[in-house]
């Protein structure tokens, strides 16, 4: 986790279950904790993975 600036935190996960983490990170209830935590003005989220090519 890294803070870009003082706005901006950027933070990586890796799970062995991308389709459930969406899921998760998608459910109503993570965004209604995510506001409880003052997090505003949405999210950027990238699935990193091994099919990347430069």
């Amino acid at each position: 986790m890294g803070v870009a600036n003082d706005k901006i935190v950027i933070a990586v996960f890796e799970t062995n279950d991308p389709d459930e983490f969406i899921g998760i990170f998608n459910d109503p209830v993570t965004g209604e904790a995510m506001s409880e935590d003052k997090i505003t003005g949405g999210i950027e989220m990238f699935l990193l993975d091994e099919t990347f090519e430069p």
